[in-house]
This record gives C-alpha cells, structure tokens and sequence, in this order.
C-alpha cells in the first residue's frame, strides 16, 4: 500500500494534511514525491500530475534542475541546495531537519526567487524510509522584515544613505557562504562593525565572535595568539632568525 492510500484511510487525517497552511510532500529515498498537500498545488499552480513521482526540483521548476540533462540533484549548485540536503538529512537520519533556503523557480517562464523555510522529518512505511518536508514560503515576510531593519539601523550601523544599504544587502549576501571575507578601509571607517554584522547574519550567528587586532601583537607572537603554542615547540619567527645566511 502507498502513502496515498494510506492517508485516504483516515479521512480527518487527510483534511488535516491538507490544511496545513504551508506547502507539505512526501519523498522516498530517490527523493521522488508520493503525495503533496493542497497548499503546495496552490502556492505554485500544479497538480498531482505535474509533481508525483518526480523530484521536487524538476516539477517545481529550479532553474538548476535546467543546468543538467539529470535534471533535480545532478547540478554543482545542488550540492549546497538546502531544500535537497533537508531532504538527505531526513532520509539518512532519525532527526528533524530545519533550514531556511533561497531558491529560484521559473514562474510563467521568468525566474522568481523564493525564500522557504524548510523542515524535513523521516518515518518509516511498510519497511521502505520517507521523508515527509515542509515548504513555508517567507517571501514577502522577509522583505518586509529586511525593510523594518534597515530604515533605523542594521546591526548596530545606523545609516539611511543608499550607499550604505547596498553594503548592509552585501553583508546578508556574503554572510550565507562560508568563504573568507577582506574588509578595507581606514581606521576608524567601522571595519569591526562590518565584521560582526557579517558574523551575526551568518550560520555561525550562535558562536562567539572573537575581534583580534593584529596590529598590537609582536610579530612573532601573532601565529602562537591565532593559533596556539605548544611547550618546548621553536617558534617559526625565532626559527628564522638563527638561519645562517
């Protein structure tokens, strides 16, 4: 029996599916959808015909499911796709999966993107492994809520010039990527603020952020204050200096 039948068992269990007011389907572990609910079929204008037994990307229509003749999963740029790797996560483990996503659908032949929150849970059916996934589209409340921030101040940096909040759109940019970021400018231009503005908008927003001034340290002690010494270890700066020329 498949998950459809089962659901068409329970008829309260299926109006409460289809209630949901966010878009909800079930994959199995080629990631190929089984069921969806309702609001997934009116938020992007499908029908059943159009998504089962396909991968989400290639019936919801991500411009990266068009980079590849595989279609949804065989793209570089879907190996950091959170709403695929949500999907993996829920399929390979025991825990509820939840990220927030940009992605790009083509809508009426023009690409739109689309801000989703994703949460992905796994179960188990008739021995075969499913995820069930979540897509809430945040959209326009993300916007919005990118509109309230910055008319006042955006993370600690008050400022209405234009300029400005094309640096303040820079950081939510960079911030999403685990990449290292340069930061110029003279002293005093608010090059820490940059940093930890970066810092807080990012994945790793939970952590500590940790500002060194390299400028104050000695030379030969900037390695052992980045990253540790070790006792009765030579230090790389004095090493160098009792080389014979």
């Amino acid at each position: 029996m498949d998950i459809d039948e089962l659901l068409k068992q329970d008829y309260f269990l299926r109006t409460i599916f289809n209630a949901i007011p966010c878009g909800v389907l079930v994959v199995d572990r080629d990631r190929r959808v089984y069921v969806v609910n309702d609001g997934l079929k009116q938020t992007f204008g499908i029908t059943d015909e159009d998504i089962i037994d396909k991968r989400p990307g290639d019936a919801l229509g991500c411009v990266n499911a068009f980079k590849s003749k595989g279609g949804c999963g065989f793209t570089e740029e879907c190996k950091t796709c959170e709403a695929r790797n949500s999907a993996l996560d829920a399929l390979s483990g025991n825990q509820i999966s939840r990220h927030k996503a940009k992605v790009q659908f083509l809508v009426d032949g023009n690409a739109r993107e689309f801000v989703l929150l994703i949460s992905a849970a796994p179960f188990d059916h008739a021995g075969e492994r499913y995820a069930i996934i979540m897509l809430e589209d945040i959209t326009e409340l993300n916007s919005l809520r990118r509109r309230l921030k910055t008319e006042h101040s955006f993370r600690g940096i008050v400022s209405h010039d234009s300029r400005m909040q094309g640096i303040f759109e820079t950081i939510r940019e960079v911030a999403e990527f685990n990449v290292p970021v340069l930061i110029q400018g003279e002293s005093g231009t608010g090059k820490e603020l940059i940093a930890s503005a970066i810092h807080t908008e990012g994945p790793r927003a939970h952590m500590p952020f940790v500002p060194v001034n390299c400028a104050a340290l000695p030379e030969g002690l900037i390695e052992s204050e980045l990253f540790g010494h070790v006792k009765g270890g030579i230090h790389r700066g004095h090493a160098r200096q009792k080389r014979p020329f």
